[in-house]
C-alpha cells in the first residue's frame, strides 16, 4: 500500500473521530508525495477539510499549494498520436500530454477547486477554473452544468 493510501485512510478515520488537527497533519504529509502517487488528492483533501472548518483563506492557499506541488513534480511526456495527412495516409506526430494550462494538475482537481470558489461566491474565478478543467479534459461536459447549477 502506498504512503498516500495510508495517509488518506488515516485522514478519513481520524476525521471521523473528530480529530481534525491530526487529519490535517496527515493530509499535509500525504501531500508531499508526487502527484502521480496521489499527492494531489491529499492537497485536495486538505483544502476541503480547511473549507469545512470555515478557513476559506487557508483552503484557497491549499488549492494553490497543490498546483505548485504538481508543477514542481511535472515532467513532460510525449506520445505519438496517429493523424491523417491531406492524402488520407496515416502519419504520427508528437504532442505534449499537457495543454499548458495548470501544468501537471488534473481536470478533477481544477473542477473541485472551481466548486470551492463557486460556493465561496467567487463566480468569475470558478468560471475560469471550470474553463481550465475543460481545456484539460474536453470530454467532461459536467463543468458547464456545475457552473450554472445552484451552489
Amino acid at each position: 500500500m502506498s504512503c498516500v493510501c495510508v495517509c488518506m485512510y488515516v485522514c478519513v478515520c481520524v476525521y471521523a473521530q473528530g480529530l481534525v488537527q491530526i487529519a490535517e497533519e496527515w493530509f499535509r504529509r500525504g501531500g508531499r508525495s508526487p502527484p502521480k502517487d496521489g499527492g494531489l488528492l491529499c492537497w485536495e483533501g486538505l483544502a476541503e477539510l480547511l473549507a469545512f472548518q470555515g478557513r476559506q483563506g487557508d483552503a484557497r492557499a491549499a488549492w494553490r499549494g497543490g498546483v505548485t506541488h504538481a508543477q514542481r513534480h511535472w515532467h513532460p511526456v510525449h506520445t505519438q498520436y496517429p493523424t491523417h495527412n491531406d492524402n488520407g495516409n496515416i502519419e504520427s506526430r508528437d504532442e505534449s500530454d499537457e495543454s499548458g494550462v495548470y501544468v501537471g494538475v488534473t481536470s478533477r482537481f481544477l473542477r473541485q477547486w472551481a466548486l470551492f470558489e463557486k460556493k465561496s461566491g467567487w463566480v468569475d474565478e470558478a468560471a475560469r477554473l471550470f474553463a481550465a478543467s475543460t481545456v484539460k479534459d474536453p470530454q467532461v461536459s459536467l463543468n458547464l452544468v456545475l457552473l450554472v447549477s445552484p451552489a
